[in-house]
């Protein structure tokens, strides 16, 4: 069978994109209006106080170094290093240098980055998509991505998977316009080639391997797809090796010292935990929402036109990574972020097109499911987390979640793709501002860390008020927000050590499977200690429910 001629479906696609949409979203125009849509969704989430643990690791991990102003020490109390590139660490300790001061530990400072990460993937895919699928449809791309629940969560939380899907998004973008570019699509310069290397070195800063390797294979698999390459000899190799040794370079280099200081290097490494192939799979439709009701028609659009070379693009960067993230190791829920780009170019085409009437259904199916899963998640953590103010911000982020599911879902039955994309994405926006500013940080139960050093405070027993010694010595409980918020002055003890910590007139924290043995240690060493505090609330790190019990010297 002869090969198809190539398809120029910018042109296509730009024939059906409504009038309004392709002028709001020609030239740079879609690319910054996805990029402030992302914006605008993750802001909520910086009302959040810190997370267990990555989070939290890496933000007292980035505090120490700028206090210690050793811009290769990664690790937290001495212990081993958080397992990430200290590439993040410096961008961190950037924005909190521009923004704030490391002594108040605002959290919103660190998380500056993770933000940045957030509107460069939906600007970078709305730009890629722009050339694949039309003006319009590179919006939508960029709208879908930034929009959505797990970028938007994470745009504040997980700084290195969004810095990770921003740098891989950024880079098959220009990928993908180099390559549409032998098969008709428009012309690229120095400027596509350049962005090219600095989304890969991005990954790389980010995530290590798994970016630049998720980035070898979607041009591999075109490469294998075409049976030919020869663009691949124009991406500039020479000085894109140069550029990305430059930027990476240093971040390698600072882990190589610190590994000579007795821990491992660990930037190389791929992952770390169990293997969970699926667990991305089987979580996608929920991961997606407010835009799963597109995901039907994606793949439908997908099987149809996979031998067009924009479609094909598409599908040489999802399969690969999507196998490359399932059977990694370790990886969290955002790590799945670095293929979601994909997703939001094939759903964006299938709206752009047409979709079926079968898919429509199956997909409005499937946003239904998804809605009814998040609001009863979003009840139960309600009433089961939180108090009277928790549980009215869960019912009004509740009913805006069922608007979310029934109103586009109708919409698309009616016919009308963008009109339900559209309240897709506003209706989608105040649901998630409602869970992240308003519900999320009166979630009390969850905030364990947060409400212990309040707590102390309350007493007087803060070491950083200058009168109580520090470190705080806190036995059973590892979790590090504690020691982000306590501004880095506490110490890992064991009974023993907690004992000393009352001779010496620190505070002593701990957690109430282990309070009996500290007080009968303290007894059988004659010291008199008091109660001054108690805290009761859920560990969600170790899914477990969690007691801190403060003691201090009693004065004589």
């Amino acid at each position: 069978m002869a090969r198809p001629p190539p398809i120029r479906a910018y042109d296509a696609a730009n024939a059906m994109t409504p009038s309004l949409i392709d002028r709001w979203s020609r030239g740079w125009r879609g690319p910054l209006l996805a990029a402030l849509i992302a914006l605008a969704a993750a802001l909520p989430g910086l009302a959040l106080p810190v997370t267990d643990r990555g989070e939290a690791r890496l933000a007292e991990a980035s505090a120490q170094m700028i206090e210690t102003r050793d811009l290769t020490a990664t690790a937290v109390d001495d212990q081993a290093s958080d397992r990430r590139p200290a590439g993040l660490h410096w961008l961190q300790a950037a924005a909190v240098f521009l923004t704030s001061n490391v002594e108040t530990r605002r959290i919103g400072a660190y998380r500056l980055p993770a933000l940045a990460g957030a509107m460069i993937a939906a600007a970078a895919c709305a730009w890629g998509g722009a050339a694949l699928f039309g003006a319009g449809a590179g919006l939508l791309a960029g709208v879908m991505l930034g929009a959505g629940l797990m970028l938007s969560t994470a745009g504040a939380l997980d700084a290195p998977a969004v810095l990770l899907c921003a740098g891989v998004t950024l880079a098959v973008a220009a990928l993908g316009r180099l390559y549409l570019a032998t098969e008709g699509g428009p012309e690229c310069g120095r400027t596509t080639r350049v962005l090219l290397w600095l989304g890969v070195a991005l990954a790389a800063l980010a995530g290590g391997p798994i970016g630049p390797v998720a980035v070898i294979l979607t041009g591999a698999c075109l490469w294998l797809a075409d049976r030919k390459a020869a663009w691949l000899r124009s991406l500039g190799w020479g000085w894109g090796l140069i550029l990305m040794a430059a930027l990476v370079g240093p971040s390698i280099v600072a882990g190589a010292i610190h590994a000579a200081d007795g821990s491992a290097p660990v930037w190389p490494v791929l992952g770390g935990g169990r293997r969970t192939p699926g667990f991305h799979l089987l979580l996608s439709p929920l991961l997606l929402f407010p835009f799963t009701l597109l995901v039907p028609p994606a793949l439908m659009l997908a099987w149809q036109g996979r031998r067009e070379p924009a479609i094909k693009l598409a599908l040489c960067w999802l399969i690969p990574t999507w196998v490359v993230v399932e059977f990694s190791r370790g990886q969290p829920l955002a790590g799945g972020l670095i293929v979601y780009g994909a997703l939001a170019w094939l759903a964006a085409a299938a709206v752009t097109r047409g979709p079926g009437l079968l898919t429509l259904r199956l997909g409005a199916a499937l946003q239904i499911v998804a809605g009814a899963v998040w609001i009863a998640l979003t009840l139960y953590l309600g009433t089961h987390l939180g108090g009277p103010s928790a549980v009215a911000w869960c019912v009004a982020a509740a009913v805006l979640l069922a608007a979310a599911a029934l109103g586009p879902s109708a919409l698309i039955q009616m016919g009308r793709p963008w009109q339900a994309v559209a309240v897709a994405t506003v209706v989608g926006l105040l649901a998630h501002g409602a869970l992240a500013a308003g519900a999320g940080p009166r979630l009390q139960a969850l905030w364990v860390s947060q409400r212990a050093a309040a707590a102390l405070a309350e007493e007087g027993l803060d070491p950083r008020s200058g009168v109580t010694p520090g470190p705080v010595a806190v036995v059973g409980f590892g979790e590090p927000s504690l020691t982000f918020v306590l501004g880095g002055l506490t110490e890992a003890a064991t009974v023993e050590d907690a004992v000393d910590a009352v001779g010496e007139g620190r505070p002593v924290i701990v957690e109430g499977r282990q309070e009996q043995a500290l007080l009968d240690a303290l007894k059988g060493a004659g010291r008199r200690v008091r109660k001054t505090g108690q805290v009761e609330g859920f560990d969600y790190a170790n899914n477990s429910p969690v007691r801190l019990v403060i003691y201090a010297a009693r004065p004589r």
